[in-house]
């Protein structure tokens, strides 16, 4: 099995932003420890800089207008002045998207190079509970993350 730490980013009672939460939950049931870094980016990227993980695994959903599964290795801008910007502008209310968060940890320097996202498309942005679309990709995550985690490296 591959060293690797898998973290979750989601909000409990924001409909399909619950996803990662949800998948951390029967992630642990297969004995993989799940940091939730849904906690804010400063406190996250300070955690992940002490733990100091050769490769991350980053849940998330989000909306961006196709109902998939995205799996990605995204750019990791060390630009601090740049990251730093783009947390000023990405801000929502009292959470943090993947992008402002991804901009955060790597202007601290806190991602290793090794970074996967698993991103859900969040359809029901508001409530308790999954949409029907959203408890399908949260199984597809679940089998995904458990897959990859699995395979050699």
């Amino acid at each position: 099995m591959k060293s690797v730490q898998v973290c979750a980013l989601g909000y409990f009672y924001q409909g399909d932003y619950s996803i990662p939460l949800d998948a951390a939950r029967e992630l642990r049931n297969h004995n993989i420890n799940v940091m939730d870094i849904s906690l804010g980016a400063i406190k996250a990227a300070s955690f992940l800089q002490i733990i100091s993980p050769n490769s991350l695994l980053i849940l998330t959903s989000e909306k961006r207008g196709n109902k998939e599964l995205r799996i990605y290795r995204p750019t990791i801008d060390r630009d601090s002045v740049m990251g730093w910007t783009d947390i000023t502008m990405g801000m929502r209310g009292y959470f943090m998207d993947i992008d402002s968060f991804i901009s955060a940890a790597g202007s601290l320097g806190a991602l290793p190079e090794d970074t996967t996202v698993f991103e859900c498309e969040a359809e029901k942005t508001e409530g308790i509970g999954l949409s029907e679309w959203g408890r399908h990709c949260l199984q597809e995550m679940v089998d995904r993350v458990l897959s990859f985690i699995e395979s050699p490296q």
